[in-house]
């Protein structure tokens, strides 16, 4: 891919995350990737090294610098998607969430006094969403002089100052640069409360996290959503779930000669039960287009939400090979899709814009659209890497028809 394709294809999104949240993100990555990877469950570290375009652990540090970025005023008589929704840059999908979901007020504490409430949820087969509203002490910090008692120290650093060289981004942090200045030795340890970044099915299925974010309050509690997606085996009309909230602690120490950080869990983890049943209108609908160099089949879901699915491209290896391998080729691949109803296009982009190889000559693209209006006339327009549309080779969603053959 050569350098003008590049550029063309960073600036043809018409949205872009907030410049803070990059340098957040930059400033937690080491902690949280860390502690990602130290604790997050088995299934979840298999399902990230299958190359999903978003990764479980890419969404737990979007969700932390999310909460950190700021807060939103509860309305009355809004449900509790609708009340995110007025977050800036929130997911749009949001209203039509709250219309759709089930109230559900379902709690359960900590030994500490940390309570979760699953205010909603929503299941169209394929995915659960829920909102929630975490309440209590979530955060404390302790302070003390010396060397502290820790299981055994995940990062140490010679010449780096707490409050100098690293910036966590996540509450006491100023309480604790003060604490850690580096002139005698010192620890600090902070222990925090939260919901775990997905779900989990009855028999301990793990469902990896899609999207979601999370808000700090002025009253000091949390409020928040999460889309989790429901392994194709596992998919039934009715779900016995759980949201899993946990306790961990990171201890730092500071002295002259450097820093030391260690990370563990903390007591229990608390399970909350819940039920989702599968809506009845979700539908599912598929295409197919011939463009002679490429042939394209999609197989999408339409709820009242989103539609979502994935486009499978047989093409030119080259395409693969500049998209996916980065290599210097003059070839101009399908990047993006766009949806249209009928001859307009739906306003939004593909908030699942990616794509990934499948075989040497085999490309599968993500979509996602906020749209749940039911209609027939539903296609999906290629966008070229240098940023044209093809509405000539479109593909157009149908319901499949189902043959059935007469028994001999």
């Amino acid at each position: 891919m050569n350098e003008s394709a590049f550029k063309t294809l960073l600036t043809s999104s018409p949205e872009h995350p907030p410049v803070l949240f990059h340098q957040r993100m930059e400033s937690t990555l080491a902690e949280i990737v860390r502690q990602e990877e130290n604790e997050m469950k088995e299934s979840t570290k298999q399902a990230l090294k299958k190359g999903s375009i978003w990764g479980s652990r890419t969404l737990a540090i979007a969700l932390l610098i999310t909460l950190l970025l700021g807060s939103v005023a509860l309305a009355a008589g809004l449900g509790l998607f609708q009340q995110l929704s007025q977050m800036p840059q929130e997911d749009k999908r949001l209203p039509a969430l709250d219309q759709v979901s089930t109230p559900l007020n379902q709690s359960a504490a900590t030994d500490a006094g940390v309570t979760v409430t699953i205010r909603q949820a929503y299941y169209d087969g394929q995915r659960i969403f829920v909102s929630y509203k975490l309440e209590g002490e979530r955060v404390a910090v302790e302070k003390g002089e010396g060397i502290p008692q820790v299981k055994e120290w995940a990062f140490q650093q010679e010449g780096m100052l707490y409050g100098r060289d690293y910036d966590s981004a996540m509450e006491g942090d100023e309480e604790i640069a003060a604490w850690l200045d580096g002139t005698s030795p010192r620890w600090a340890r902070r222990t925090a409360t939260a919901p775990h970044d997905g779900l989990s099915l009855s028999d301990g299925t793990w469902l990896d996290i899609i999207s979601g974010n999370a808000y700090q309050q002025e009253d000091g509690s949390e409020i928040g959503w999460k889309e989790c997606l429901v392994p194709q085996d596992k998919q039934a009309d009715t779900l016995e779930v759980n949201l899993m909230l946990f306790t961990g602690a990171t201890t730092y120490y500071q002295d002259e000669q450097g820093m030391k950080w260690a990370y563990e869990r903390v007591g229990e983890n608390v399970l909350i039960p819940f039920t989702v049943k599968k809506d009845s209108i979700t539908k599912a609908l598929t295409g197919q287009a011939d463009a002679g160099k490429w042939q394209a089949k999609a197989d999408v879901c339409l709820s009242p939400v989103d539609i979502r699915g994935e486009i499978v491209v047989s093409c030119p290896k080259e395409w693969a090979d500049a998209l996916v391998d980065w290599k210097e080729n003059d070839v101009n691949p399908i990047a993006d899709w766009q949806l249209y109803d009928g001859d307009t296009r739906v306003e939004g982009h593909n908030l699942r814009g990616g794509y990934r190889k499948q075989s040497e000559n085999q490309l599968a693209y993500s979509i996602c659209f906020q749209y749940g209006s039911d209609t027939k006339h539903l296609k999906l327009v290629p966008v070229y890497l240098d940023g044209t549309a093809d509405p000539a080779h479109a593909i157009r969603l149908e319901v499949p028809t189902i043959t059935y053959q007469r028994r001999k």
